[in-house]
């Protein structure tokens, strides 16, 4: 799932953000888009208070008070892309600084082909990153290379190299705390599979099913980030 946040006081651009993100994002993925629309500081703090985050944010800035609360935003979600909207009239010097700089910037009035230029830009940046750091590390070794997107706000969604022929594995988010060895577990999981004589494709595939059951089976031992539950398949509860 794709998680977009859009903060705009004005309706009718919120409507054509909307439609040119569904319209772009349809383009490219079959991945189902979760939508929030905050047209005040009110909307912002419940999207807060009820611990979303996002892949994408669309922002507007209209004085200091709309950049203090973006600070407090980006707090939270610092690796989403960042697309701003302000007025000509708006200083840089207010928005153009540390942690908040912007991934795009688009003056208002908003046009329908200036924002779908944009969003063809910012979507192809948010795809096509992972598909580039996978290629550039497989040829850099020569070997397989998978890029796992365990650090995305609303999917686990994993890319592979091999061969420079790219894959995608789609995978849930699952909300758990206690994340200490999921690389080694993915990792351990789909040597295993290999072992046995199962292909790449299928062994990867395998091993994020077990350890999405070991994450969904909600052990928790001791403080901190505690360890998966690698015994789930065991359990009285799943034979």
């Amino acid at each position: 799932m794709i998680s977009i946040l859009s903060f705009n006081r004005d309706a009718a651009e919120q409507g054509m953000i909307e439609q040119s993100c569904r319209r772009e994002i349809a383009r490219r993925s079959d991945e189902p888009l979760q939508y929030t629309r905050a047209m005040g500081y009110e909307d912002l703090r419940q999207f807060d208070a009820a611990d979303n985050l996002a892949d994408l944010i669309y922002y507007e800035i209209e004085n200091e008070a709309d950049v203090e609360r973006l600070k407090v935003l980006r707090q939270k979600t610092p690796l989403a892309l960042l697309a701003l909207f302000t007025s000509p009239q708006i200083s840089p010097m207010l928005y153009l600084r540390p942690r908040i700089a912007p991934s795009m910037l688009l003056l208002q009035p908003l046009s329908q082909e200036a924002l779908d230029g944009l969003n063809s830009e910012l979507l192809d940046t948010f795809f096509e990153q992972m598909e580039t750091a996978a290629r550039e590390i497989s040829r850099r070794f020569g070997t397989a290379v998978l890029v796992k997107g365990g650090h995305h706000t609303s999917d686990a969604d994993d890319v592979l190299c091999m061969d420079d022929k790219i894959c995608w594995f789609h995978g849930q988010r699952i909300e758990n705390p206690n994340t200490h060895g999921t690389g080694c577990t993915l990792s351990s999981a789909i040597a295993c599979g290999l072992a046995k004589g199962l292909s790449m494709e299928e062994s990867i595939s395998r091993a994020k099913e077990y350890l999405s059951g070991a994450l969904a089976s909600g052990l928790d031992l001791g403080k901190g980030s505690g360890p998966l539950d690698h015994c789930y398949l065991t359990d009285s509860r799943n034979v």
